[in-house]
C-alpha cells in the first residue's frame, strides 16, 4: 500500500495553540493512557506492534519544531520509541527520538505517552486499538480487525484533520491558506 508522507511542514493550528503556549513546569499537556493486560508484556511483540501502529499513522509521527517565527511539526522518520519503564517519558527530547509521542510498558501494564498537541484523547484511542490489535495477532494469532484502523486501510483526510479547524473562522493573511498560524512569543517551549 502507498503511504504518503502527510506532513512535510505543517504549521500549528488554532488547536495546538494552548499546548504550545500553555505549557508550563508544572503542566507538560502529555497524556498517559494506561492498559492493564492479563499477564505480563511481551516487548519483541509490542515493539512489532508498534512498529506497524507507527506506519498506520504517518501523520502523527512528527516532531515540534520552530522558525523565527512560529512552530510547526515537520515529518520525523525515526522509530517511535519503546520504553521499558512505568515512568513518562519526556516527549520531543532526544531520549523519544524528537517524537511527541512514545509506548512504554512494565510488567502486565502497556503505557501510550502523547502530547495532546498533535490529538487529543479519542484520537489517541484509535491509535492505542491499533496497538492492541497488531500486539494482540502477534501473542495470540489473528483475530477480526472490525472497527480498527490497520494498515490495510486507507487514510481518510477527516481522520488527520485538526479539529478545531474552522475555515470560516481562521483566515491567514501570509500564506493564502484559511488555517490560523501561531506566532512564536518569546518565551518558547519550556521542558520538563
Amino acid at each position: 500500500m502507498n503511504r504518503r508522507r502527510y506532513v512535510s511542514m505543517r504549521k500549528l493550528t488554532s488547536g495546538d495553540a494552548i499546548h504550545v503556549y500553555g505549557n508550563t513546569a508544572k503542566s507538560d499537556y502529555t497524556v498517559r493512557l494506561c492498559i492493564r493486560m492479563d499477564e505480563n508484556v511481551d516487548g519483541k511483540i509490542l515493539e512489532t506492534a508498534l512498529e506497524k501502529t507507527g506506519r498506520r499513522y504517518p501523520y502523527l509521527c512528527v516532531r515540534l519544531k520552530r522558525n523565527d517565527s512560529e512552530y510547526y511539526y515537520e515529518d520525523n522518520t525515526a522509530p517511535v520509541c519503546l520504553f521499558n519503564t512505568a515512568d513518562r517519558i519526556t516527549l520531543g527530547t532526544e531520549e523519544a527520538n524528537y517524537h511527541v509521542w512514545a509506548v512504554c510498558y512494565m510488567d502486565d501494564f502497556i503505557y501510550l505517552d502523547f502530547y495532546h498537541g498533535i490529538c487529543d484523547g479519542t484520537g489517541m484511542y484509535f491509535v492505542l486499538s491499533t496497538l492492541l490489535y497488531y500486539y494482540v495477532c502477534g501473542k495470540y494469532g489473528e483475530i477480526s480487525s472490525e472497527g480498527i484502523r490497520t494498515l490495510d486501510d486507507p487514510i481518510k483526510e477527516s481522520e488527520t484533520l485538526d479539529p478545531c479547524y474552522r475555515p470560516e473562522r481562521t483566515p491567514d493573511r501570509n500564506c493564502g491558506c484559511k488555517r490560523q498560524h501561531i506566532p512564536v512569543n518569546n518565551t518558547g517551549l519550556q521542558r520538563r
